[in-house]
Order: C-alpha cells, then structure tokens, then sequence
C-alpha cells in the first residue's frame, strides 16, 4: 500500500514536471528575446531621431508665431468692437435717461435686444447642461496651449481684454 502512495505521489510529480516543462517550451528563450529587444531599441532609436528632426524644424515655430499673431489681431478688432458697442449703450443709457438700461440690454431684457457674448455662452451652457448628464470630469490638465475638449462651450473677453476660453 505504501509503494503505490508513492508510486501515484512520484506519478503526480512527473505529470506536474511535464506541464512545467511545456510552458517553459512555449516561452521564448533568452536569445529570441535578446533578438526582440535590439529590434525594439532600434525602433525606438529611430523614432527619436525623427521626432528630434521634427521638433529643430523650423516651419513649426514660424506656424506657430504666425497663429499667435492672427489671434492677437482678431483678438484686438473683438476688443475694438466690443468696446464701441459698449460705449453706444452707455450713450444710449445717457441719452435716454434711463429709458434704455444698459444693464438690462446687456442681459437680454432690456428695450434694445442684444446678443452678447456673455449671454450666448450663458445659454450654450445651460443648454450643455440639459443635454449632458451629469459626469465628474477632470479639469485643468496643465498641459499649455489649445487642446480639444468636449466641455468646451464659447470664448469670451477676460479682465485683460484678452480671449479666454469658457468650459463647462
């Protein structure tokens, strides 16, 4: 009785021998991944020299000095005009003694019916709002410069007068 315990005990050993056996078969030898490796040092050797030849060309910075420009114009002529539509309100208000609030104007109630930039991202807000349900987001990335976002609603003039971006 003694003999066949041990006999089955060696025989479960040997069966688990030869199960370990054909998994380290499967598995790649030291030599295939040594071959793996190189190939992916060189891959990786080759993309970073691309991306340092991308990033020393030249055109990039000039694009992206150019679209800096054409922000800063557009943002001055919606300054520009901002400003004199604000200054007519106020004339209006002045001119009117009242009859014509500028406050109320620029809130959408008033006797002139005016589209402001603040009233029409208030509105795409609330609609967005409506529309989307309820998710908790990550804001404020850190990452500099213009990223595509699905909270994104409008833009608007800051206290600097200059453009900021407006999310939900």
């Amino acid at each position: 009785e003694r003999s066949r315990a041990e006999h089955g005990a060696l025989l479960q050993q040997c069966k688990q021998t030869g199960a370990e056996a054909a998994r380290l078969d499967g598995e790649p030898r030291n030599e295939e991944l040594e071959v793996e490796l190189s190939s992916f040092e060189s891959t990786l050797a080759e993309t970073s020299e691309g991306l340092e030849v991308a990033r020393g060309y030249a055109g990039n910075e000039k694009h992206a000095k150019g679209l800096q420009k054409a922000i800063d114009s557009l943002g001055g002529t919606w300054r520009k005009r901002k400003r004199s539509c604000m200054e007519f309100l106020l004339n209006m208000d002045e001119a009117t003694d009242g009859k014509v609030d500028f406050k109320k104007c620029l809130k959408g109630e008033g006797a002139i019916d005016i589209d402001s930039d603040e009233m029409a991202i208030e509105g795409a807000v609330q609609f967005a709002q409506r529309k989307r349900p309820k998710v908790l987001s990550s804001k404020g990335t850190g990452q500099a410069g213009p990223k595509s976002d699905a909270n994104f609603v409008g833009v608007k003039l800051g206290a600097g007068g200059r453009p900021e971006r407006v999310f939900l």
